[in-house]
């Protein structure tokens, strides 16, 4: 899948206290005009790589796509460079943000795994092609990304009925429609799909999170099978592991 780039604005940049002059706003038409903004993004992310090339900008790095919105949120930040399928029009009404302008490049994202593993990233391909040619995949895009699920009272997923083995998911997101837990349970687009993996393997699922500068080290060191969450397809990460 690929995720487009946004790029996000609180409305009420600054607010006037003293006098009744009107409420200032940025205004962005493409990436050069964030100059001179403090910009915030993940960490390790391909926005992150993109934008500390850039010595107009104050960056301000956070661990999560929940941080980067608080940070928006408590003026911390005057700009968010994120993805736009995070900051779905819910999330900007509610929380009184605006997607300011859409970013000029997509970047790819992936499961990822170790490179010892080629066999369970076949395995994946496999499954995903699977869900391309029986439907289910065009169901799971229309429920998670056309915003089907934020009608719903209880969101749904396949139960996890299988037995052995685990299947040892790392999650580099906390945030809908892509992976995010609700009473303990892992709901959102990445993690039904790796639902359907675990019941192709016949193996039931242990979800962990990590933040994005953990979750790599997870992986590399065995503590999980595979990494979800958005993760972005880098050269230096290819170097070191597999992504279906």
């Amino acid at each position: 899948m690929k995720i487009l780039r946004a790029l996000l604005a609180v409305l009420p940049l600054l607010l006037t206290a003293c006098n009744d002059e009107p409420e200032v706003q940025i205004e962005l038409q493409t990436e050069a005009d964030i100059s001179g903004y403090r910009v915030a993004t993940v960490a390790g992310s391909c926005y992150d790589l993109d934008l500390s090339t850039r010595d107009d900008i104050e960056l301000i790095l956070m661990n999560n796509a929940s941080d980067v919105l608080q940070a928006l949120l408590n003026d911390k930040a005057d700009i968010v460079v994120h993805d736009e399928i995070i900051f779905d029009p819910v999330i900007c009404h509610d929380n009184g943000i605006k997607i300011a302008c859409r970013g000029e490049r997509f970047f790819p994202t992936a499961f990822m795994f170790k490179k010892s593993d080629a066999d369970l990233a076949s395995a994946l391909n496999a499954t995903l092609d699977r869900l391309e040619n029986d439907g289910t995949m065009a169901q799971l895009k229309e429920y998670w990304l056309e915003g089907k699920y934020l009608n719903s009272e209880a969101y749904s997923h396949m139960p996890d009925t299988a037995r052995g083995e685990p299947l040892r998911v790392a999650c580099a997101s906390e945030m809908a429609p892509i992976a995010f837990p609700v009473d303990g349970e892992w709901y959102g687009l990445e993690t039904d799909i790796i639902r359907c993996f675990a019941r192709d393997l016949g193996r039931p699922l242990e979800f962990t999170f990590y933040n994005t500068s953990s979750a790599s080290l997870a992986l590399r060191t065995g503590k999980a099978d595979v990494l979800l969450g958005a993760v972005f397809v880098t050269p230096e990460r290819e170097e070191q592991f597999l992504f279906s």
